[in-house]
């Protein structure tokens, strides 16, 4: 029984822990090309979609051990607000702001959490 038990707590804890800490991709010439992992595990997401666009802006609120990323993307279908939290240590500021520079133009991997769109991956185009 015990054994049962231990065998099964080595199999299912993987899965339970499997999330991945945020991370960027660089391109040759050193440049952001993607955000990735971006959602906390235990995020309630619904709806999934991807949208092609351009930065708009981008606002950051910095708090004692996060930053909580906002920023705008214009699209075929308007402008489209997404969001995204990371650790202050998770990936440093200047690779995030390479990749989301106004005008530039990116793909957002999002999901829908209520009203807001919560990125779970952001690539240049």
């Amino acid at each position: 029984m015990w054994l049962k038990s231990f065998l099964l707590s080595l199999i299912f804890r993987p899965s339970l822990s499997a999330q991945s800490r945020a991370y960027v991709k660089f391109g040759s010439g050193g440049e952001t090309v993607g955000l990735y992992n971006l959602i906390k595990r235990g995020a309630s997401c619904g709806f999934w979609q991807v949208f092609e666009g351009t930065v708009a802006g981008v606002v950051v609120e910095k708090r004692k051990t996060e930053a909580e990323y906002r920023f705008a993307m214009n699209g075929r279908v308007g402008v489209r607000v997404f969001e995204f939290t990371l650790r202050l240590d998770d990936i440093s500021e200047s690779d995030i702001r390479d990749l989301l520079t106004k005008k530039r133009g990116v793909k957002v991997r999002a999901c829908r959490n209520g009203r807001q769109w919560l990125a779970e991956e952001i690539t240049r185009l």
